[in-house]
C-alpha cells in the first residue's frame, strides 16, 4: 500500500511538473503567435529553418484559445560541396473545432525545391480554427524535409519538425 501511494504521489509530481510547462510553452507561443525551429545537419553542412505564423483569439466558453497557421517561413543552406536535390514541406491543422467538431484533413504539402529561398508559404484560406488543446488530440505545425547529395554521392535526408501543439 505505501508503494502504491508513494508512485501516485511521484506521478502526480511529474504531471504538475509536465503541466506546468505546457502552460509556460503556450504563454510563450501565445504572446508571440510563432514558433521558431532551426537545424544544423552533416556538421552544418545542411542547415534548415522554419517559423510558424498563427493567429489566435479567445472564445468564451473555452479553457484555450482558437488558432488558425497564417504563414510558415522556411529556409534551407547547403555548403561544403553539398547540394540540394529536394525540399518540401508539409503544414498540419487539426482537432477539435469551435463549433465542436474535429477535423482532421486539414494537410498540405508543398515542394519548395527550386523556388526562392527562403520561402513563404500560406495555408489555405478555407482552413478552420482549431483549439489550442496541448494535450488532447489537437495537432499543429510545419515539418521541412530535404534531400541532399553529399560529395562522393551519397544521398541522406533530413527532417526539420516545428510543431505549434
Amino acid at each position: 500500500m505505501l508503494k502504491c501511494i508513494a508512485i501516485i504521489g511521484l506521478y502526480q509530481i511529474f504531471w504538475y511538473a509536465a503541466a506546468e510547462e505546457i502552460e509556460q510553452y503556450l504563454a510563450s507561443v501565445r504572446v508571440n503567435n510563432s514558433n521558431y525551429r532551426e537545424g544544423d545537419y552533416l556538421g552544418s553542412s545542411v542547415s534548415m529553418y522554419s517559423t510558424v505564423y498563427f493567429s489566435t483569439r479567445t472564445i468564451s466558453g473555452k479553457d484555450f484559445p482558437a488558432m488558425k497557421i497564417t504563414s510558415v517561413n522556411a529556409g534551407l543552406t547547403v555548403s561544403n560541396g553539398t547540394q540540394s536535390k529536394g525540399w518540401t514541406m508539409r503544414i498540419v491543422q487539426n482537432g477539435s473545432s469551435v463549433d465542436g467538431t474535429f477535423i482532421s484533413k486539414q494537410i498540405q504539402n508543398y515542394n519548395l525545391y527550386g523556388g526562392s529561398n527562403p520561402r513563404t508559404i500560406t495555408p489555405p484560406s478555407g482552413w478552420k480554427e482549431i483549439i489550442m488543446e496541448p494535450t488532447g488530440s489537437s495537432s499543429a505545425g510545419a515539418n521541412t524535409y530535404c534531400q541532399v547529395s553529399r560529395p562522393g554521392g551519397s544521398s541522406q535526408s533530413y527532417i526539420l519538425e516545428n510543431p505549434i501543439l
